[in-house]
């Protein structure tokens, strides 16, 4: 797998009405080992002010924990308490199941990758 060290793989971005971070350096394994740096990127950005739409691209995330998964949870409680949200996006198929199997998208927007262009030959 690849590097774990964080927060060397996230890069945060402003966009309209949300920030958005993704995480780059190849395929990424959010697993037990690295959940605090996950943690110690994330939490500056949950705002006090009820602003705060936080949307994290898990494009290039290929492998979940329960621990990630449980930071996740956490991060979503802290930002609903003060008044934003929380969004996960462009999961693969097989991350995907693992939030859908967890009933994940109950608490927060979970949305897969879309999917490869077909060749029109």
């Amino acid at each position: 797998m690849s590097d774990q060290r964080w927060p060397r793989l996230s890069t945060v971005a402003a966009e309209p009405n949300a920030t958005v971070v993704r995480f780059t350096g190849g395929p990424i394994a959010l697993t037990e080992a690295n959940v605090s740096g996950l943690e110690s990127v994330l939490a500056p950005l949950v705002g006090t002010d009820g602003q705060c739409q936080l949307v994290l691209d898990f494009t290039n995330v290929e492998f979940v924990s329960s621990a990630a998964l449980d930071a996740l949870v956490r991060l979503h409680l802290r930002l609903q308490t003060s008044g934003g949200s929380l969004a996960v996006r462009d999961l693969d198929d097989k991350v995907y199941e693992v939030f859908k199997v967890a009933k994940l998208s109950r608490l927060f927007q979970v949305c897969r990758a879309d999917p490869a262009p077909r060749s029109s030959n």
